[in-house]
């Protein structure tokens, strides 16, 4: 019998350069998006994590940010909105928007602030009868005349996959048929709990055929990774389920229309094995996707606005076990005289 074939050891994931674009002159509106994880413990001075965020914003400075995953309570949120206006004044705190888990405390939860009071606030899914699009926070969309914007915090398959079915089959549905329910551009932003290609999972860069992967059903990208195919973010099914979402709600996901082969760029590190971020052993579970009217060459006309640019910033400082991603969006000139610059 010929020996057993030794599988090939990942001492760390090799990063592929992406360039920024160069931020446009023209009115245009930057997006940053941050899993913060629990914004109490972010703004808990004797963290030491505030500065963190500080440091990502000053330096990105966008026109909108949007927190995902905060944590927060009801009762918790004005308290936060201070902070939060202490640390970044450019945020107003009557522009500051949270939605909440109501189901349980400490749990979910995205928030959005806004520099202009530009545009309408919405929770959840509208029309929804879903217990857990209406009790959880996982949704706010920010809606201008000509563009939509969705903060999203994708629920999670959860332990044992209990959620599994619910995920895949109830919230991806809805949620797809939510963004393709839009008359306009649509920009959706936030953490998607779901690595959607082989080079989003650190996981199968340990593959002899790691490079033709893409290209092999999603079945067959797990020989020797039956571990794998059973965590949330990286099922079949999850992933599967994604991809129905791109096609049936004609959106794109812009870091990878804008680097299809970047490979090591990843925006979670597990902290439960402390070498996977020096290592840059992670997975890309957050996102920006748009409309492919957005990413199109000639989409820069009088109605439609254009992605300049998708980043993920995973060279920034650590905040969390996520690290923020990011887009600028330029603006037709009809359009942004009803957009933020």
């Amino acid at each position: 019998m010929a020996p057993a074939k030794k599988k090939a050891k990942v001492e760390g994931i090799e990063r592929t350069p992406t360039e920024r674009r160069v931020r446009p002159t023209s009115r245009h509106l930057r997006i940053l998006s941050v899993n913060v994880a629990g914004l109490r413990a972010v703004l808990d001075p004797a963290k030491n994590k505030l500065d963190a965020l500080v440091s990502v914003v000053q330096a990105e400075d966008p026109d909108m940010l949007c927190l995902n995953e905060h944590k927060l309570n009801p009762g918790d949120v004005d308290d936060a909105k201070e902070k939060l206006n202490d640390a970044f004044p450019e945020f107003p705190v009557d522009l500051m928007q949270f939605a909440c888990c109501t189901a349980r405390k400490g749990y979910s939860g995205v928030a959005v602030l806004r520099k202009r009071d530009v545009g309408s606030v919405e929770e959840g899914i509208r029309g929804s009868k879903d217990p857990i699009v209406s009790s959880e926070g996982r949704l706010l969309t920010v809606e201008f005349p000509d563009l939509a914007v969705i903060a999203a915090y994708v629920p999670n398959s959860g332990q044992d996959l209990k959620r599994l079915e619910y995920r895949v089959e109830t919230w991806d549905r809805s949620f797809s048929a939510y963004v393709a329910s839009f008359a306009k551009p649509v920009v959706v932003v936030g953490d998607l709990n779901v690595a959607r290609a082989p080079m989003d999972i650190h996981n199968m860069y340990a593959r002899p055929d790691f490079r033709e992967l893409h290209e092999k059903p999603l079945e067959d990208q797990y020989v020797g990774l039956a571990a794998v195919k059973k965590q949330a973010g990286l099922t079949v099914e999850e992933r599967e389920s994604f991809g129905r979402i791109l096609a049936d709600s004609g959106v794109v996901d812009t870091f990878r229309h804008l680097h299809p082969q970047a490979t090591g760029r990843f925006t979670y590190f597990s902290q439960r094995a402390v070498q996977n971020r020096p290592k840059n052993k992670g997975l890309r579970l957050d996102y920006v996707l748009a409309s492919q009217t957005m990413c199109s060459a000639d989409s820069l006309s009088s109605s439609n606005p254009k992605i300049h640019d998708s980043y993920i910033l995973d060279d920034a400082p650590q905040i969390a076990d996520h690290c923020p991603v990011g887009c600028d969006i330029l603006l037709p000139e009809e359009a942004a005289t009803q957009l933020p610059s």
